[in-house]
This record gives structure tokens, sequence and C-alpha cells, in this order.
């Protein structure tokens, strides 16, 4: 019998006929697909085979093990449905249905079924899961139960339990010393290479924009993470596009103003009312995805400026709102008619450096931008770049650099936008 058909039949035996007990605890057993380790890793936790579950686990432990088995503790608990939604080289995403029979304290049968999302990354040969958003849903499955229904309760109780249903840590920890300041990239650790792509999808008053379809393909092709900074008229007038960006977990997104309002022109209400307005129509979206069964859409915790113009008022309107003001240290100029695909790659290969935001837009305004993609995603690969959120690169700093002011690349030079907005 060769080695391939032996753990082949290992595998297909663990699966069907439940092995455990002292069998499991022996070395990880060989498993070459994302299906077959998100399989076993989820047959194991509903067996309680944390010797097992461990193994398949980027930084797992006992105690994670054990406090998700807790959570899950019922009758008949099952995992199917393991489907790949998006797959690279080295990064998987999958969904999963769990399903499982609860008895109250009433002694009620409650029938608990839900999907949810599966995020697993290949090192070494070997794929293992790095997160997901089943102890998110399980939490809130367990408070829908205990809890009286949202119209009985207060508003303030609504919204705590709302805010209990965003994994994997965002939006990011907040630092108080960020805030009131103009984030234009940030400084890793050593031997750190964290990038982040953001693409502004903005709309004037007066004005319909587009959707460069072909940018996020590229992205969702080659499993690429991602930020878009979107106008809340855009997001109004492309609810549904909206609503596809919020619900894949390759990107978050933030607030880009209602109509890409000057900031640094804008006054008072007037310039509240950008922030505000678009604040609220994320929320509806995201309120409406997550009564859908969507619980792992974060809060939108970050605003960009239109023209790259602040000032003091503006960013200090944005410190009170707890909202962090994200600009960038590459400009791919893809605004311009003139830019072509060849012209953003340069751009991108000579400044791109670890830590640094890029900023490109998918409007329908970015001129080369979707071929530049082509391009420029494998050949970041190849130098070693890992593609994150901002969000993720917040996370990830030693030391962020953050200014009083907002520019495109040196103070002052963007001064010019001024003459294009004027205060009402």
């Amino acid at each position: 019998m060769s080695i391939s058909l032996h753990t082949r039949l290992w595998v297909t035996l663990f699966l069907i006929l439940g092995i455990s007990g002292n069998l499991l605890a022996a070395p990880k057993p060989y498993v070459n697909t994302p299906e077959q380790v998100a399989k076993i890793f989820y047959t194991a936790l509903s067996r309680e085979d944390c010797q097992m579950a461990i193994q398949l686990r980027f930084n797992y432990s006992q105690a994670d093990c054990r406090r998700l088995w807790d959570l899950m503790r019922g009758d008949g608990s099952e995992f199917k449905n393991f489907t790949i939604t998006s797959q690279t080289e080295n990064t998987a995403f999958m969904t999963a249905t769990y399903s499982s029979i609860r008895h109250d304290a009433s002694r009620e049968t409650k029938m608990t079924g839900f999907d949810f999302d599966i995020e697993l990354t290949q090192k070494d040969g070997s794929w293992m899961i790095t997160k997901d958003s089943l102890e998110q849903r399980l939490n809130s499955s367990i408070s829908h139960d205990s809890q009286p229904s949202p119209q009985q309760q207060p508003e303030s109780v609504q919204a705590q339990l709302v805010e209990g249903k965003y994994p994997y840590g965002f939006p990011p920890p907040l630092s108080h010393n960020l805030l009131g300041k103009s984030i234009r990239s940030v400084i890793l650790g050593e031997n750190q290479k964290l990038v982040a792509l953001t693409f502004d999808l903005c709309e004037r008053e007066n004005e319909v924009a587009g959707y460069d379809r072909a940018v996020v393909e590229q992205l969702i092709k080659n499993g690429v993470k991602a930020t878009f900074y979107a106008g809340g008229k855009w997001m109004q007038s492309h609810s549904q596009e909206t609503k596809e960006l919020m619900t894949n977990l390759l990107f978050e997104l933030g607030n880009h103003t209602w109509s890409h309002g000057n900031l640094a022109v804008l006054h008072g209400e007037e310039m509240q009312r950008q922030i505000l307005k678009t604040q609220r129509v994320y929320e509806e979206f995201r309120d409406e995805l997550v009564a859908s069964g969507y619980h792992q859409i974060p809060e939108m915790r970050t605003v960009r400026f239109p023209y790259g113009r602040c000032n003091s008022e503006s960013l200090d309107f944005l410190r009170q709102q707890q909202l962090l003001a994200i600009q960038w240290d590459v400009v791919t100029a893809d605004p311009s008619p003139k830019q072509t695909a060849k012209g953003i790659i340069n751009i991108v290969k000579k400044q791109v450096k670890p830590g640094s935001i890029i900023i490109a837009h998918a409007n329908g305004r970015g001129h080369g931008t979707a071929g530049a993609l082509e391009e420029l995603i494998p050949w970041l690969k190849r130098q070693g770049y890992e593609f994150v959120t901002v969000s993720e690169l917040l996370q990830e700093a030693q030391e962020v650099k953050a200014v009083d002011t907002c520019y495109e690349l040196v103070p002052g030079d963007n001064v010019k936008y001024d003459r294009l907005f004027k205060q009402k």
C-alpha cells in the first residue's frame, strides 16, 4: 500500500468512524488540502479532542479548545457544508455550517444553526487554520437564547448585544495619542513586510460615480486583503456593491465623507454632516447584514479625508468621534487620465516599503489600476510582502507615523483643491 493511499484511508476512517482517545493523541495526520484540515479540526472540536485540534490551528491552546467546547456543548453538534470561497497558493477562505440541539433552563429544545467563516494559511507545506468566526457566532446565538427579544430591551442593551458579534479583534484598539492626528504609514518589527492597499470609492454631490469591479476581482482572485474608503453617497447609490465588500472577509471599509467634501474648507455642522451621515449609512447596512446572519462585519473606525485636505477643526472632530484619520505614503496618481498601468507599477516599485499605505481608486476613476494590480500583486509577494487591511497594519505597528496636518506627499502640496469646494 502506498503512503498516499494509506493516509487517505486514515483520514476517511477518522471522519466516518470518529476515532478518538489515545489514537488521536498521535502526531498530526498527514493532510494536504484546506478542506481536510477544516473537517478534521472541527470534528475534533465537536468531540472535545483538544490534543488533535491544537495541532491544526495556529496559536491554539487547550484552554481555547475547552472554552469553545463549553459553548458548543449540546446534543448532536455537527459541522458540514465546508466550501472554499477563495484560495491562493498559501491562503484559503471557507464557509461551513454548524448545527446543534440545545436544552434551555425550562428543558425546551432549541435548534441552533448558522454558517461561519474560516481562514487557513499554508506554511512549510502544511495547511493550518488561522482564525474563524465560530466562537462569535456561538456567543451571539447563546446571548439571543437567554435574552428577551430586541424589541423588549432598552436601546443601550440592544447596542451592547450587536457589539459582541464582531470577531478577529476588529476594530483595532485605538491609541489615544493617534486620535486627532493624520496617519501616513507605520514602522514594523524586524523582518515584517506588511503593506496596505487602499481604494477610494468617492462620489460628489451632483454625480453618480462608477465601480471598478475588475479591481475587486483581482483582489479576490489573489486572496489579497484591502481597505476601501467609501463615500456615504457612493454607498447609497451602490448598495449591492457595498454589501458585497462588507461581507467579504478580505476587505474592510472606511469613511470617505458623504460627498467628497473638502474638510479643510467646510466647517461646523456641514463638516460634521460629511462624516456622521456616512457613518449612519454604513451602520444601517451593517445592521441589515447582521440581521441576515453576517456577524463578522466590523465597525467603521477609520476616515480618509478627500483631496488629502483637513484642518485642526476636522481633525479634532474625528478625535471626539474616536475615529482615526488615515492618509497614505504612496500615491498611484490613478485619477489622472494620463496615468497608465505601467506608470502605477513604476511608482509602487520605487516607493513602497514595509508599513506603506498605498492609495488608488475603484470608483471607475482609476486609470490603469486593475491592469497594474495584475503585475504588482505577484511582484509584491515575490518581494516578501503580505497584504493586510489598515486595521491589521495598525495592530502590527511598532510605531505609527502621524502628523498634525494633511497633504499628498509634502505639506501644502494639495492646497490647490480648496478652490473646488466652498462653504455654503
